[in-house]
């Protein structure tokens, strides 16, 4: 289980691929009482600037995540 007193690693302030780039916004930390691991949040740009979404990407691992993943392989 991930523990909040580990440093979460440092993010890239942004990630492109062709057209697309996403840029980091903020980390939204976990709350281990509730099995929620923190998350790194990217809000999704095209070529232009124009924000079309965003994306999260989470740190760490719970049991709910290791079921999940088993459960898509």
């Amino acid at each position: 289980m991930f523990s909040t007193a580990e440093p979460l690693p440092v993010s890239p302030e942004n990630l492109s691929f062709d057209q697309v780039r996403l840029q980091f916004a903020r980390i939204v930390p976990g709350d281990a009482s509730r099995g929620l691991v923190p998350y790194y949040h990217f809000r999704i740009l095209i070529a232009d600037g124009t924000d079309v979404g965003h994306i999260n990407f989470r740190v760490g691992e719970t049991e709910h995540i290791r079921l999940c993943r088993a459960c898509r392989l």
